[in-house]
């Protein structure tokens, strides 16, 4: 189409080079087979890009760079920003950088212009770089720094709810919520493991006998037949000792997330605006899909539209809270006998 894709370049050393230009919209396999010098990512790769040019790295051990405003693409925040490993680094830099009076080429009426026609959520990628609110997650407004708390006991008289999604193929997931007297919403433990299902049932009936645990709702899925004894799910879950009810998944996923939308943005008490939904910061599994599950784009969003449902990934515990949170569960203090 007119695009240039390779480069060959004549060493005054005798030795040629080749630079190959290549595009995200390219399926994966373009990116496995070669052995590479080096390689430089522009913008936000799938991670499937990322890890086939680290394979072509692997005999050369050269280096790779990335440039990007991080405004998609989550794992790079947690495997490559977050990551302790000494071979990687990071520089974050700031629109504000690149001013004329900072030997950039900017001034302060261009930047402002820009900004001012941002949006909030962008504003913190476009300008700052930062990953805090990565646009196209489902729940931009949670913030590990509001959100998370250490955990803490809770009562016997706290009512506590678990939900559970099991898997034939991927690990099982199960989740708690406590609900305090003032009707927050605490995430107080999670099981998130590749088990047999009998055995993640034990693990759940130890962990529910933990706590005043009132109600356990389950994926409709485990409805299924066969795993790999011709039984389902709930029936494995319930000889083990394991009560469920099934979820009331239909016409409820947009009100699951409409209601945990409202729990991380708060209420008015008294004045302030406080959130009710919170996540123990044990439970890290939860917060990473909170951080991780997001929105599925298009690739060409301007002609198609914007899709209003979630990618099917990172979304175990977020399906779980969902189910639990239609569900209305309230505080009730058991009442007192004469």
């Amino acid at each position: 189409m007119g695009v240039v894709t390779k480069m060959d370049i004549a060493g005054d050393n005798g030795r040629d080079s080749i630079i190959y230009m290549m595009s995200g919209e390219q399926d994966d396999d373009a990116f496995e087979g070669d052995v590479i010098d080096g390689a430089w990512i522009d913008e936000c790769p799938r991670k499937s890009i990322y890890t086939g040019t680290l394979r072509g790295l692997i005999t050369t051990n050269g280096p790779l760079y990335m440039t990007l405003t991080p405004l998609k693409e989550p794992w790079i925040y947690n495997d490559i920003y977050a990551s302790t490993d000494p071979e990687i680094e990071c520089i974050t830099g700031s629109l504000y950088d690149c001013l004329v009076e900072n030997g950039g080429h900017l001034t302060k009426a261009n930047i402002e212009s820009f900004v001012s026609k941002l949006t909030t959520e962008e504003i913190d990628a476009r300008v700052y770089g930062k990953f805090k609110h990565l646009i196209g997650r489902v729940y931009g407004s949670y913030d590990e720094e509001i959100h998370v708390v250490p955990k803490f006991y809770i009562p016997q008289s706290w009512p506590v709810w678990c939900g559970i999604d099991p898997h034939q193929r991927k690990p099982n997931a199960a989740l708690w919520v406590a609900i305090s007297p003032e009707e927050k919403f605490y995430i107080v433990n999670e099981v998130y493991c590749r088990q047999p299902i009998e055995t993640f049932g034990k693990i759940v009936k130890d962990i529910s006998e933990q706590y005043n645990t009132v109600a356990t709702v389950i994926d409709t899925s485990s409805e299924t037949m066969d795993w790999a004894r011709r039984d389902t799910a709930r029936t494995i879950l319930q000889r083990v000792g394991v009560q469920t009810r099934l979820a009331r998944k239909k016409n409820n996923k947009e009100t699951g997330r409409l209601l945990i939308h409202q729990a991380l943005e708060g209420r008015d008490e008294s004045g302030k605006v406080e959130p009710y939904l919170y996540v123990f910061d044990t439970c890290k599994r939860a917060r990473f899909e909170f951080m991780n599950y997001v929105y599925d784009d298009y690739r060409d969003p301007e002609n198609r539209g914007v899709r209003e449902e979630p990618k099917k990934i990172n979304d175990d515990m977020m399906d779980i809270l969902s189910y639990i949170v239609v569900e209305r569960p309230k505080y009730k203090k058991s009442e007192i006998l004469e």
